[in-house]
């Protein structure tokens, strides 16, 4: 049985080790960019099964890059897990109406 494919995006290097290495070990195939333009490279050639998504990115933002995955008809069911240290309501009314 094939491995699921996780796509990790976050810009702290230290972070995506950590989330790479302890998904690699539950036994996921994981790829991971630092930015939203390499974020939305990366899933059109690895095609992962759930992307987790930093907020707070450089350039584009997460919910940026989130808006133009939910537009695009090969990923607009594409599970995402969005990863933040922002914790406003508002914050959180945008992320879940993406």
């Amino acid at each position: 049985m094939a491995k699921q494919k996780i796509l990790a995006v976050d810009d702290e290097r230290h972070i995506l080790e950590l989330i790479s290495y302890n998904l690699a070990e539950a036994g996921y195939e994981v790829e991971t960019v630092e930015t939203g333009e390499e974020a939305l490279s990366k899933t059109a050639e690895f095609h992962p099964d759930l992307i987790l998504l930093d907020v707070m990115l450089p350039g584009q933002d997460g919910l940026s890059i989130l808006k133009q995955l939910r537009s695009q008809a090969d990923t607009m069911s594409l599970p995402v897990i969005l990863v933040t240290a922002r914790s406003t309501e508002l914050d959180t009314v945008r992320g879940l109406d993406l």
